[in-house]
């Protein structure tokens, strides 16, 4: 066997172990860079005293609370062309306004002029929020019919977009 081989075998059984102790380790895992956005269900229940809506989601609720990520949900009514909004933090406050911007959905390039925008809007607010649902109440009046849900929150500068989801009513069974 050729000198050269001879030193380089231990080497590559150290490389070859290396490799197989990673690969076999149970709690070697990768983790996620980007907060996961995602609604499974919008639910809204329209009462005298505002409507309820229940949101079964993926977002970054223990994140939210440890680094301040601040998620944000947006309310479309379509029926106005989709411009009328009701932004909620899930921080606590509400905003209600229109932009045009609006009309086609939310994208990227919108977020920036959406959360400088609205006016405050009495009578919405957080009710609870743990991983997988969050729940708060729109004031009086709110429709169920023709609303579209969407979480959004901005992340390192860049903004992060839910899908879409139609508000259900959560009345009918």
């Amino acid at each position: 066997m050729d000198t050269a081989m001879k030193r380089s075998r231990p080497l590559a059984l150290v490389l070859l172990g290396s490799v197989a102790m990673c690969a076999w380790n149970p709690g070697a895992r990768a983790t996620q860079t980007d907060p996961v956005l995602v609604i499974a269900r919008a639910l809204g229940v329209a009462a005298t005293g505002g409507t309820l809506v229940q949101l079964d989601a993926t977002f970054p609720a223990d994140d939210m609370l440890q680094q301040d990520i601040p998620v944000q949900i947006l309310v479309r009514d379509l029926a106005s062309g989709g411009t009328h909004y009701v932004r909620v933090a899930l921080g606590g406050t509400a905003v209600s306004g229109v932009d045009p911007a609006l009309a086609d959905g939310l994208d990227a390039a919108d977020v920036p002029a959406l959360l400088a925008s609205g006016t405050p809007l009495a009578g919405a607010r957080v009710l609870y929020v743990a991983p997988g649902r969050v729940e708060f109440v729109l004031p009086p009046g709110s429709s169920v019919a023709s609303v579209e849900v969407q979480i959004f929150l901005v992340y390192e500068g860049d903004p992060l977009l839910s899908n879409p989801a139609p508000l259900l009513d959560g009345a009918t069974p």
